[in-house]
């Protein structure tokens, strides 16, 4: 089975978001990125996957969606250096050699919380802080007997199916009926896909990347990888 994580980082201040979501489509992903990106972004950078096009008008009139064609062996454009990926497609590589397990969406939300939780937390100290930190926070999730430990904030991240985001969905495009074609192929069976896991990588209530964001996929399973980001 293949799992997909949608993540975003931004090349400012070097925060990064993900989220395990349904599918690679725009109504997956694109409520996802107005609601975390900063609505001031002027320029998005992308591989060239169709999932992305046209989303830079979910931002102001200015802003730009430039494209590398990682398929033609390209990763940064010639004519402008700033039009790559490679930030975001390095912590994709990071993330993924984390996870050590891929059965299901509970372990890898788990390794994708320990990663986060030692990039943000642990990683500028040395060893010694990090062990006291370590257990600094442990005695915060668990207090002792008859106390209330902290747990993780789950937030109800846009979804397709959520009431309210009309105005973040992109526009369906009609098409055209082809009931006068004949077909020889057999049609595929419908791949039931399961609700998206909003697990402990969910970003705290009103946190937003600033200008410059990158945005990227992971399909687990079958090692496939997309990327988008974005800047001022």
């Amino acid at each position: 089975m293949t799992y997909v994580v949608f993540g975003m980082y931004c090349r400012e201040d070097k925060e990064g978001l993900f989220f395990i979501v349904n599918s690679r489509k725009k109504v997956d992903l694109w409520p996802r990125v107005v609601e975390h990106c900063h609505p001031d972004t002027t320029v998005i950078c992308t591989d060239s996957a169709k999932s992305y096009v046209g989303v830079e008008k979910q931002f102001n009139e200015e802003a730009q969606h430039k494209k590398v064609n990682h398929s033609k062996g390209e990763y940064v454009q010639k004519t402008d250096k700033k039009n790559h990926i490679n930030s975001i497609e390095n912590q994709n590589r990071i993330l993924k050699a984390t996870i050590l397990s891929r059965k299901s969406k509970k372990l890898i939300t788990q390794y994708m919380a320990l990663y986060y939780y030692r990039r943000t937390r642990l990683q500028n100290f040395d060893f010694g802080k990090q062990i006291s930190l370590l257990i600094e926070d442990i005695r915060k999730v668990y207090p002792g007997p008859g106390l209330t430990g902290l747990t993780l904030k789950h937030l109800d991240d846009p979804t397709p199916s959520s009431t309210g985001i009309e105005h973040l969905m992109p526009k369906q495009r009609k098409r055209k009926s082809s009931t006068n074609k004949k077909s020889s192929k057999k049609s595929k069976p419908v791949k039931e896909v399961a609700p998206p896991v909003e697990g402990p990588m969910t970003p705290v209530e009103g946190q937003m990347l600033t200008i410059e964001e990158e945005l990227a996929i992971i399909n687990f399973g079958q090692d496939e990888w997309d990327s988008i980001e974005a800047f001022q």
